[in-house]
């Protein structure tokens, strides 16, 4: 709190981010809303101006940053990608305690309460084996696949939530 804390009334107040807020309209989301928003396909930047700029980034990144492994352009299998490797510094699974997001918490089975409900998975005590996906993320993937081998850049949807954002 700042040293004006309490002298000035507040104009503003915390953005609502739960869907429970009751300044909200009943079956509002405050997430559904910021996607409708924001989540649009960008216009494309001049290939020069994308090549340039990767550049310079490269060259920053060669001259400030040293490498955290020494692996050639590696390709991750759907297991190493999903579940880690152990042998592969760096190479964690995902974290199955996080929301699996939009869109894909609408769809969250009764009872689920992590994002492992969107994999087929074995347990083993060597750890978690892949199996495959649940039908509505295996048909998403397969689609994206398909729409990329096409050419066809597929829109990537990021929730930019300011959490500390007032609002009048």
């Amino acid at each position: 709190q700042s040293s004006i804390y309490g002298y000035v009334e507040p104009t503003t107040a915390p953005a609502p981010l739960d869907p429970k807020d009751p300044r909200l309209p009943p079956n509002s989301s405050p997430l559904f809303k910021g996607c409708e928003k924001h989540g649009i396909v960008t216009k494309n930047f001049h290939p020069l101006v994308l090549e340039r700029t990767r550049e310079r980034l490269r060259t920053h990144l060669f001259s400030k940053c040293k490498p955290l492994r020494s692996v050639p352009r590696l390709k991750l299998t759907e297991q190493q990608a999903i579940c880690g490797d152990p042998a592969l510094p760096f190479c964690d699974p995902l974290r199955w305690n996080s929301s699996e997001g939009y869109p894909y918490f609408k769809f969250r089975p009764a009872g689920e309460t992590t994002k492992k409900w969107l994999f087929k998975l074995e347990e083993l005590p060597s750890g978690l084996v892949f199996l495959g996906y649940h039908e509505l993320l295996d048909g998403i993937i397969s689609y994206k696949r398909k729409q990329r081998r096409l050419g066809v850049v597929q829109p990537t949807i990021f929730v930019d939530c300011l959490k500390d954002a007032r609002i009048p």
